[in-house]
């Protein structure tokens, strides 16, 4: 399996189940405010267990990055240090901008 696709099997699922969270703090919000809470927590607990939940996910995605650019970085010769904590810090957006500065280089080398 290619690299690139080996993150896309810890990232795909990880944003997958990260964006069913947000849905889900978003329905978790309206029901909230209009009840008095879920699984018998408060409504304040109950905030605050979907917000939890949901920064967790997105930490898990952008460990998955971090440890992923870490690798990349490595066999490419570049700071590994540098690119796993900007992915650690961005997620995806790290990730992008690592795979656009490796096309450019690629181009710049050939051209």
């Amino acid at each position: 399996m290619k690299e690139l696709e080996r993150l896309l099997v810890w990232i795909v699922p990880l944003a997958i189940l990260q964006a069913l969270g947000h849905a889900l703090v978003a329905g978790g919000f309206r029901h909230v405010l209009a009840s008095d809470g879920l699984l018998g927590l408060s409504p304040a607990e109950t905030l605050s267990v979907l917000t939890t939940g949901g920064m967790a996910l997105g930490l898990l995605v952008n460990l998955a990055v971090a440890l992923w650019l870490l690798k990349a970085a490595r066999k490419v010769g570049g700071s590994r240090a540098l690119w796993s904590l900007f992915g650690a810090t961005f997620g995806v957006l790290a990730l992008v901008v690592f795979l656009l500065a490796r096309l450019y280089e690629a181009q710049r080398a050939t051209g």
